[in-house]
């Protein structure tokens, strides 16, 4: 499967306002953001948000992983966290 660039793709205003805002997200918090972000930040619908990311994914913009919260990234981001998630435990033992 080739892997396309999202500055590749010809997206509508609406889907390149999502695919900043999880860029965004990313770079400011270290991992993808929730549906319910999403929606808040849009003041929409999590459904409307959901079928967004299904249509974005699709068409190769978004990649995610399912079943797995906050796995939304673009294509060529590895999703390995740069820091864990608020309230995630994360052993530091010896």
């Amino acid at each position: 499967m080739e892997t396309k660039k999202t500055e590749d793709l010809v997206l509508t205003e609406k889907q390149q306002a999502y695919v900043n805002f999880i860029k965004k997200f990313w770079v400011k918090k270290g991992y993808g953001p929730s549906e319910q972000e999403i929606a808040n930040h849009f003041l929409i619908s999590t459904p409307s948000v959901h079928m967004m990311i299904v249509r974005l994914c699709n068409i190769g913009a978004l990649i995610r992983t399912e079943g797995v919260s906050r796995s939304v990234r673009l294509p060529g981001h590895s999703g390995i966290p740069t820091k864990p998630p608020p309230g995630s435990w994360v052993y530091v033992g010896k």
